[in-house]
């Protein structure tokens, strides 16, 4: 399984989230209440069988709906599929990393978003467990999930799935007749608040939850292509210590300290550390597989064959001798 960069999407869906918190405060003053009570005649024509005039009277009050909230309403289609994206994603990544055991597949994960009364738990136990598994203490396999579970995810949920909550009410006692223009304008304005608090608290679930994934990568990078060879240059021995061109054509220049390659490198007059023989695919050091990757420092489980990737525990951690310069 590849892991695949999340910080793209990452990046659209805060910027998405931004934009609907803020949507939501401005549709409080054009999200009047009055047009919900107005849909109550509506309502009993179609509860008593008069269709023909619930339409006519439903056609009056959709037509004077104001344009911000539907802008709004739109905004909330595209955060809610890129959620879905990036949840998904993320799912996938968490089990690149070795992390297993999750409460719910990544697949469900994604339809649990739109399943009635699953989508108020669904989300949450998905949220809860990329949290966990993504803990700089989640160690690989299933022994994450006995971390406990954070108290931002938990509030992020309580606001998204009560806004939903709070908006649905509004309708439906205004368009029962149960509540007047005064008590749903109260309902809507809680329900806007609610949900811009809760685009929020996403934004800081999401990117930390993309932060410790990346960070976990860092410590044991993944391939992220299907595997296929990489030519490695024979070593050159150039003499005396100094900075001389990275044999590994990486970098501009790479420093030989008189006996070996080092890890100190330039490019572009700045200086920073690189492994000496790069994170890539290479020949499988057990012979089981023609490729296996090497994260720059050791072997991985993961392996190559005529472009497919299997799992294979490596029996000598140790990088060949002939990996690279």
């Amino acid at each position: 399984m590849n892991w695949r960069p999340t910080a793209a999407l990452t990046r659209v869906l805060v910027w998405v989230l931004g934009v609907y918190a803020v949507g939501h405060l401005l549709a409080i003053p054009f999200d009047s209440g009055e047009s919900l009570v107005r849909m109550h005649p509506a309502f009993q024509a179609a509860f008593d069988g008069r269709l023909e005039e619930a339409n006519r009277l439903s056609s009056q009050v959709n037509d004077s709906g104001s344009s911000v909230v539907s802008l709004v309403n739109f905004v909330s289609v595209v955060m809610m599929v890129l959620l879905v994206m990036w949840t998904w994603r993320t799912a996938k990544n968490a089990r690149a990393l070795g992390r297993t055991g999750e409460r719910i597949s990544p697949l469900l994960g994604v339809f649990g978003w739109f399943i009635p009364i699953a989508s108020f738990l669904v989300p949450y136990l998905a949220m809860s467990d990329l949290w966990r598994s993504s803990d700089a203490l989640a160690a690989r396999g299933t022994e994450w999930r006995k971390l406990p579970g954070a108290v931002l995810v938990r509030a992020w949920w309580v606001c998204f799935a009560g806004a939903q909550v709070i908006t649905a009410l509004a309708v439906l006692l205004a368009v029962t007749g149960r509540n007047g223009v005064d008590e749903t304008d109260t309902l809507l304005t809680i329900g806007h608040t609610v949900s811009a608090l809760a685009a929020v608290l996403t934004i800081a679930v999401v990117k930390e939850i993309a932060r410790r994934q990346t960070a976990q990568h860092d410590l044991r990078p993944l391939p992220i292509g299907s595997g296929h060879p990489t030519y490695v240059p024979s070593p050159n021995v150039p003499g005396d210590a100094g900075w001389y061109r990275d044999p590994s054509g990486r970098h501009d220049q790479r420093y030989w300290d008189g006996t070996a390659w080092t890890e100190r490198v330039q490019s572009a007059g700045e200086q920073s550390f690189a492994p000496i023989t790069a994170p890539d695919w290479y020949e499988d050091p057990t012979g089981r597989f023609p490729l296996r990757y090497w994260t720059g420092y050791s072997w991985t489980e993961h392996v190559s064959r005529d472009g497919q990737l299997y799992l294979d525990s490596p029996i000598d951690p140790e990088p060949r001798s002939d990996a690279g310069a």
